[in-house]
């Protein structure tokens, strides 16, 4: 099992075991599976006995994203007997219409208290099977999931105690074999200084798109800090960043990366002055055409001069394909012009580059190019 989330304690209605405060999830070949923890060790379904309200409701809600937005599913965990025109609900897999507030059930489910948690699981089949489900696999890969206790009562009838955030749970893995794994790439470690802040850069390449456990900066070869990724597609390269007070350096910083296997270590920098360095906004970072054939055009604007603007093309692994000097300065406006050829005058093949601006020797900004000649 995996903790999606941690739930704030005391934020709940009514009583502690109505509070929760963790949420797991895991998956097999075919079967999800949900662990709820509260801030109590039971999980009582009524109040004193079964054919009398309050009643009390534990689920774990589930959004395939291509399913029409009406459309949600539920492992319940209830005992709630039919009354009054209520068709009652009891533990099982649950198909709800968000627009008219009806449901049905779709399946059974295994649920059980243990250890002061209660564990739920279902059948993949029974989702997928359900024709308003959707695609799955989806495009994207998850689930949106949360946990949510409820009370149903008489008056009020129905009230939400409490609920975990909104999580995205990817039920899948990696797989590799030790010897064939190939060793991640990474870009030069470059910095920006802004006002009393220094923030690095640096680009993590993984073929085999393993995600790296160790993903750190060395501060003045003393303190320790982890890099925060921007996305994670490490094979095509993802950009890792951190921003620290200027006053926590005082004269060299590296990274140290791992895919759990291999470990490697960016260069050194030696910052000796926090000079201000100019970013300018992503909005105005434009590149076209994207994708290319034969040339692409490259510009951005800043408000402030900047000295000595570059544009430097890497491929994935981080080598530098080529160097573009600035070829024209409006009002602000930078612009290069990159044919698509390496620092050798041969054509580039094709795939994803990364479009890299720097002030001398400080990296601004950077965006990904894709050459399909």
């Amino acid at each position: 099992m995996i903790e999606v989330c941690q739930e704030e304690t005391g934020d709940n209605i009514g009583s502690p075991f109505l509070d929760l405060t963790e949420f797991w999830a895991s998956y097999s070949d075919d079967k999800f599976y949900f662990t709820l923890n509260n801030n109590d060790t039971e999980w009582p379904l009524y109040e004193t006995v079964s054919f009398l309200p309050p009643w009390y409701v534990y689920m774990v809600g589930l959004k395939n994203p291509e399913t029409e937005d009406s459309v949600g599913y539920a492992l319940v965990y209830a005992d709630i007997p039919p009354f009054g025109g209520y068709p009652g609900l009891q533990t099982g897999l649950y198909k709800g219409n968000l627009a008219d507030s009806s449901y049905e059930q779709i399946g059974n489910i295994q649920a059980q208290v243990y250890n002061g948690k209660l564990y739920m699981a279902c059948n993949i089949d029974d989702l997928t099977s359900d024709p308003q489900f959707g695609p799955w696999p989806n495009s994207y890969g998850c689930l949106g999931i949360d946990g949510i206790t409820a009370t149903i009562n008489v008056d009020p009838f129905i009230t939400l105690n409490d609920s975990t955030p909104p999580v995205l749970f990817y039920p899948t893995h990696e797989e590799r074999t030790i010897g064939v794994n190939a060793p991640p790439q990474l870009s030069d470690l470059t910095y920006i200084d802004e006002d009393d802040s220094i923030t690095f850069f640096i680009t993590y390449t993984d073929t085999d798109n393993n995600l790296p456990p160790v993903h750190n900066i060395v501060i003045d070869d003393a303190a320790v800090l982890v890099m925060i990724p921007q996305d994670h597609s490490y094979e095509t390269g993802s950009l890792f960043t951190l921003t620290i007070p200027a006053s926590q350096i005082n004269s060299c910083a590296r990274s140290q990366f791992s895919d759990g296997e291999y470990d490697v270590q960016s260069n050194t920098l030696y910052i000796t002055v926090a000079d201000e360095c100019p970013s300018f906004p992503s909005s105005s970072f434009v590149i076209s055409p994207n994708p290319f054939q034969t040339s692409v055009n490259i510009s951005f604007h800043t408000e402030k001069p900047i000295q000595k603007p570059r544009c430097i093309i890497t491929n994935i692994k981080g080598q530098t394909i080529a160097e573009l000097d600035c070829e024209q300065n409006v009002g602000g406006t930078y612009s290069f012009e990159w044919s698509g050829c390496d620092l050798y005058g041969f054509k580039a093949g094709n795939g994803i580059y990364l479009c890299n601006i720097l002030t001398e020797n400080k990296f601004i900004n950077s965006r990904k190019i894709l050459l399909l000649r």
